[in-house]
């Protein structure tokens, strides 16, 4: 007898098929150190989780420092209550406030450096014009990663479009606001096969969804958690420009002195930490003592500031959504007045040449003056623009940033095997 047919003839046990492993998709490394790009940066990362990529966190920079919030907390709770994510978070304190930035740079490099040695990412992710993303993208290009460049390409203004435009030329892949962006990352001669317009990222989280709109926060909890007294109220962020520091503490007081002479009521948030910010919290320790703020002050303002003022160092994200939409008006130098007001048609009152020319400054709702120009600041906040509300613009896309990045994640030919070795495209 066939030993063959002998075994055929056996009873059967059925076994199920052996179920195949699970396709590992690359490994994300986001570098964030300031809380202005760790909100454009969360919604990418959210949205890469879900889509099944491994997401790690690099957080440095203000995220570490007390006198900003210890911001870098609300990313372990962003990743802890984040279902969709499986993430390694390493953080580095890069220095102190008033630390020189060329040390800051040293420090971030090494550390970055030591980290992606320990746990290399297939790609790296960096957000704009800070001296950490400048530090991220030439960690990246040294030791041979993908990096991703997001909002590459804008005019930003002092040391930090250089920066900016140095981390273009570092990066493989640019993730850009708009057309006029990708035109100059072209004009710096990059490959248009690696420049993807997706719109800019924190407006995914105004429009709503599991990670955005506030998170279905009301502005009555916002309000309470911050312990905002207010029911009418503005927003002021006012940063410090790093080629303007022997006037910047000049132009706080003014603007603050205008403010407080409007009788209007203000949340305001503390400047990043960027070269002459002490001047500006200087003027800020001032509301809260209620003396006056203008070294020379007009005698027809009353600039009182007692409960005028409410101050905070940070705010979450999701919160932040919540008390913009819910403004009056905002106020100062933010990039928030440019991108995300006109998005959600509030109106804003931008101060001084942090945001010259800035895509979407012609937008409607958005103001243009001078800190020393009172007569514009006290029309802007009059009954005229206070409170009113416009028709969204959607310069910087539709909130959808996000989702698009996931897509050239997973469906552009050839993403994960380009060449690094990079060469100037002149015919784009």
């Amino acid at each position: 007898m066939n030993h063959w047919q002998d075994i055929t003839q056996r009873p059967t046990v059925s076994t199920p098929s052996p179920v195949p492993e699970p396709l590992q998709k690359q490994r994300l490394l986001f570098v964030t150190g300031t809380r202005a790009d760790w909100g454009k940066l969360a919604p990418l990362a959210h949205a890469a989780a879900s889509a099944g990529y491994t997401t790690d966190f690099f957080v440095t920079g203000m995220h570490m420092l007390d006198s900003y919030g210890r911001t870098g907390d609300e990313i372990f709770k962003h990743a802890a209550g984040d279902s969709t994510m499986d993430s390694k978070i390493h953080t580095h304190d890069n220095h102190l406030t008033g630390t020189h930035p060329t040390s800051v740079l040293a420090s971030t490099l090494r550390a970055l450096h030591a980290q992606v040695r320990t746990r290399p990412p297939d790609l790296l992710v960096v957000h704009g014009d800070r001296v950490e993303a400048f530090a991220a993208c030439t960690v990246a290009a040294q030791a041979g990663l993908r990096c991703a460049h997001v909002e590459g390409g804008e005019r930003s203004g002092s040391i930090d479009e250089q920066y900016r435009h140095c981390c273009t030329k570092l990066s493989t892949y640019h993730f850009v606001s708009g057309e006029a962006a990708r035109r100059r990352v072209l004009a710096l001669g990059e490959d248009p096969g690696t420049v993807f317009a997706i719109g800019s990222p924190e407006l995914d989280a105004h429009v709503g969804g599991e990670d955005g709109g506030g998170g279905g926060l009301t502005l009555g909890e916002v309000k309470r958690r911050h312990g905002i007294p207010f029911a009418e109220y503005g927003i002021v962020t006012f940063h410090s420009v790093t080629s303007e520091t022997d006037t910047i503490g000049a132009q706080a007081a003014h603007l603050f002195a205008s403010l407080a002479a409007s009788g209007r009521s203000f949340v305001v948030i503390a400047p990043n930490n960027d070269p002459g910010s002490d001047h500006i919290r200087a003027v800020l320790a001032r509301l809260d003592l209620d003396l006056d703020l203008d070294p020379d002050p007009d005698p027809n303002l009353n600039s009182g500031a007692r409960g005028r003022f409410h101050r905070v160092a940070s705010v979450p994200f999701a919160d932040f959504s919540v008390l913009l939409k819910g403004s009056s008006a905002v106020v100062g130098n933010s990039s928030a007045g440019i991108r995300e007001t006109p998005f959600l048609g509030v109106p804003s009152l931008n101060v001084g040449t942090r945001q010259r020319g800035r895509a979407q400054a012609d937008a409607e709702s958005v103001t243009h003056v001078s800190a020393f120009d009172d007569r514009s600041i006290r029309r802007f906040l009059s009954d005229g623009m206070w409170g009113r509300r416009f028709e969204p613009h959607w310069g910087f896309g539709r909130g959808t940033a996000a989702r698009e990045f996931v897509e050239v994640l997973d469906g552009s030919e050839g993403f994960w095997e380009r060449d690094l070795q990079k060469s100037f495209c002149d015919d784009a």
